[in-house]
């Protein structure tokens, strides 16, 4: 096969097995993992069951693999905060925070679907999923984790805290905040939710 028409045929396959992907995250997120079928995912893609078998061996494996995805636009997603964060100083900490969380929430609100799948039943669909799930959650934790840390020796924060420990409260505050706020039907207001975020991360809840 020429090569033009090789490269063609790869962009083709992988644009369909996209367009499952997309198709199985908004099933998942619909109907939950336990209701939706392959039939519903394969009439949601508008393809027959033939090519659903082509890319995938199950619905536990397109589920895998949503969540794979996932993580893996996480990964990119991290890379590209930690590089523009990593010249954080006293003057702009308060921006460059509010910054990070803002861009927390709208990766998250983008990608509602599958933060739903994550979130809501990650622990409910079966043992396969949950190490791939806190695969996700280890992410985030040691991305969280080198920023305190690097803030810690720039004295900016806290030498006694536990940079795990409050990565652990954070994460738990930003999955609360999507699934209260970012999956409800109304858009809501991201920059008014990073800036609350902000203000219980760096002046607490005690009045001053």
């Amino acid at each position: 096969m020429p090569e033009g028409r090789a490269n063609r045929a790869a962009l083709a396959r992988r644009k369909r097995r996209q367009e499952l992907l997309t198709a199985a995250t908004r099933v998942f997120a619909r109907l939950g993992y336990r209701a939706a079928s392959i039939s519903d995912i394969i009439a949601a893609a508008g393809v027959a069951r033939g090519t659903f078998y082509l890319y995938f061996e199950s619905k536990q494996d397109i589920l895998l693999a949503v969540v794979d995805e996932l993580r893996e636009q996480q990964k990119v997603f991290i890379a590209q905060l930690s590089e523009e964060e990593s010249l954080t100083t006293h003057a702009n900490l308060r921006e460059q925070t509010r910054q990070g969380f803002l861009a927390w929430l709208r990766f998250y609100d983008q990608r509602r679907d599958a933060l739903k799948i994550l979130l809501r039943e990650a622990n409910l669909i079966d043992v396969d999923l949950e190490p791939k799930r806190a695969e996700v959650r280890r992410g985030v934790v040691d991305y969280l984790s080198k920023r305190i840390r690097r803030l810690q020796r720039q004295g900016m924060y806290q030498r006694e805290i536990s940079p795990e420990v409050v990565s652990h409260f954070l994460i738990g505050m930003i999955d609360e905040i999507a699934l209260s706020y970012l999956q409800k039907g109304n858009r809501p207001d991201l920059q008014w939710l990073a800036e609350q975020c902000v203000r219980f991360e760096l002046d607490g809840l005690l009045r001053r």
